[in-house]
């Protein structure tokens, strides 16, 4: 899926936890027990301002 600023999202994994480039794309996963809601601010190398900002209310319990 594709959203209104051209970023690709994809299903992920729960493990391993953190963020890990399989040569495609990053998986972020993390835990917390008592988390409602994660941000996640990706910069570009070039630049110290933010470029883009994404929020997940996605909470998976397995």
């Amino acid at each position: 899926m594709t959203d209104d600023k051209g970023i690709r999202n994809y299903p992920g994994s729960p493990h391993p936890l953190g963020a890990h480039y399989d040569g495609h794309g990053t998986n972020f996963a993390l835990y917390s027990e008592h988390a409602t809601k994660v941000e996640l601010c990706l910069f570009r190398r070039s630049h110290d301002e933010q470029q883009e900002f994404v929020e997940y209310a996605r909470i998976i319990i397995k």
